[in-house]
């Protein structure tokens, strides 16, 4: 009897042990996170791959750095800190909306875990070790399924997609036209053809890590082009990427009927219909979009702005264009050389 206790005791003992052997090999076993790791994870506007690159520095304290290779490829935003601890991977963004929390599967080889964005609900992530296979054209079926989705809210609507790849030519299209097939002889009206022109070759600059959609933008002659924003702005601004859980790409875009994001960017159409029905509030029916442009340019001149400073509001390459812009005349009452302090010894 005691030798079948004693038998009993030693078998749970090296049980216990085999448990704690095996538990402390997997923690052994997690690599060194410094490098680049890449995972898949499901947004609204689909699947999205980001990138984590880790490095540790003089201190030997780990610095990161997290990349949207899918929306916003090459653009790096710092994470505010990332721990490691027996097995277990933590990090999150400096705005602290984004936050990952993970373990190390030694069995797969990944860090299995979970993507906390804003006040969304989290999504799985598993990251990899390496850089994540290069993007490649989509194939027809794929293409052709994102036509139909974009073509379902609306009847009789078309649209054709061109592709140029390495394997040439090749036209994917669908609708719902009465009477109208829709492929690559269909006509269609356009407008702003070279703001469509100039997004498509942004997008392919980007793709190739070109250039970041966070640099300056260049526009005619070579100027850069920058808005100053009221605090205001940015703090309702900051408020509606919150509650939208944007983290990246567009702070506005648009939905469909069914309350779905179907696409990245307002179009100028749909800027035009949200501001008619405050301009007929604001007794001016006919207004356009420009117009906004304009008078706030006039507005800034009334309240004292320099004509220097709207010039550069504005992006225009001289000053003498700014004027005309404004229509400015000379102002009598307010003379400028009034404003000199002289002094007449009498």
């Amino acid at each position: 009897m005691l030798m079948n206790r004693v038998k009993q005791a030693v078998l749970m003992l090296a049980a216990a042990l085999a448990v704690h052997v095996a538990a402390q090999a997997q923690t052994q076993s997690a690599p060194d996170i410094v490098g680049t790791w890449h995972g898949t994870a499901k947004s609204p506007a689909g699947e999205i791959t980001l990138v984590l690159h880790v490095e540790r520095g003089a201190d030997a304290m780990l610095s990161a750095k997290i990349e949207n290779a899918t929306q916003s490829p090459g653009n790096l935003a710092p994470l505010s800190e990332i721990k490691v601890t027996s097995g277990h991977l933590t990090f999150r963004n400096v705005r602290g909306n984004v936050s990952y929390e993970g373990d190390w599967d030694s069995a797969t080889q990944v860090w299995k875990g979970t993507l906390t964005t804003g006040p969304g609900t989290p999504g799985a992530i598993n990251f990899t070790k390496g850089a994540p296979p290069p993007w490649q054209l989509p194939p027809d079926s794929e293409i052709a399924r994102l036509i139909a989705e974009r073509n379902a809210p609306r009847a009789g609507q078309g649209i054709v997609v061109g592709v140029l790849g390495p394997d040439g030519r090749r036209i994917v299209a669908g609708g719902t036209g009465a009477g109208a097939k829709f492929d690559g002889g269909t006509l269609f009206e356009v407008g702003s053809i070279s703001k469509v022109f100039t997004a498509m070759i942004l997008a392919d600059m980007v793709n190739k890590g070109e250039v970041s959609l966070d640099d300056d933008l260049v526009g005619k002659h070579r100027r850069v082009r920058t808005a100053p924003m009221p605090n205001w702005v940015k703090v309702a601004t900051d408020a509606w990427t919150s509650a939208a859980a944007i983290t990246d790409g567009q702070v506005f875009r648009p939905v469909n009927r069914a309350d779905r994001v179907s696409g990245d960017v307002l179009s100028e159409k749909v800027v035009w219909q949200l501001i008619k029905p405050y301009a007929e509030v604001a007794g001016v029916p006919g207004i356009a979009p420009h117009d906004l442009r304009r008078t706030c340019a006039k507005l800034c001149r009334a309240g004292g702005g320099e004509l220097e400073q709207i010039q550069l509001l504005l992006g225009h390459a001289s000053v003498q264009t700014t004027a005309r812009y404004l229509g400015t005349r000379q102002d009598l009452v307010h003379a400028p050389n009034d404003a000199i302090k002289l002094r007449v010894a009498v």
